[in-house]
């Protein structure tokens, strides 16, 4: 049983607002929970989740397993999930190897930024 609840948005922001499904059923397996984490400086968030293969194909791609999307505070995620990876560890971990690696490339600020 799964009911949607709505994640606030401040008032003055007017970007969408998002919904999650929460799940309320005891009996389903806890490995397939979706993990979440913020980034404490940004609060930018990341979700690592696992989608069956109807989900994964609405995303246009094939097979089912662990993807990720991150996104900002108030804002939808900033693109299409990156998967399909066989664990969530794997998925997370891809995450922070990316994160990483787009940090790395970006020019360094200067006083002008």
């Amino acid at each position: 049983m799964a009911r949607f609840v709505q994640l606030p948005v401040h008032p003055t922001v007017k970007e969408a607002s998002v919904a999650r499904a929460v799940i309320c059923d005891p009996k389903r397996r806890t490995a397939y929970e979706p993990l979440y984490d913020t980034d404490p400086q940004t609060g930018a968030s990341v979700e690592v989740f696992y989608a069956d293969r109807a989900l994964a194909t609405s995303f246009g791609t094939r097979g089912d397993g662990w993807f990720w999307w991150a996104c900002q505070p108030g804002r939808l995620p900033d693109g299409p999930p990156t998967g399909p990876f066989a664990t969530s560890y794997a998925a997370y971990r891809n995450f922070a190897l990316d994160r990483v690696t787009s940090s790395l490339s970006r020019p360094e600020c200067t006083r002008s930024c």
